[in-house]
């Protein structure tokens, strides 16, 4: 059989969904409701990340403890160094 044949009997045979007219706002209503249900995470670190990009302050903030960090550190590894 030819499958333009096939194509065009499937065509004529689909038959279609009854929907209400009130379909895509039940839809839309839903997925709003659900939206709204959704409970926001504890720790949001796209919020952060904003925080920390906007407030020079904060980069300041953030550029100082990872300076403690690495010289305590570095700190820890001399003396261990130094004990041998």
């Amino acid at each position: 059989m030819d499958t333009e044949k096939i194509y065009n009997l499937w065509k004529s045979k689909k038959s279609y969904l009854k929907t209400n007219q009130n379909f895509s706002n039940t839809i839309i209503k839903r997925i709003n409701q659900y939206e709204q249900k959704k409970r926001k995470p504890f720790f949001d670190m796209y919020k952060i990340i904003d925080f920390i990009s906007i407030q020079p302050l904060a980069q300041v903030a953030l550029f100082a403890a990872g300076a403690i960090a690495g010289f305590v550190r570095l700190i820890f590894v001399i003396r261990m160094v130094l004990e041998f």
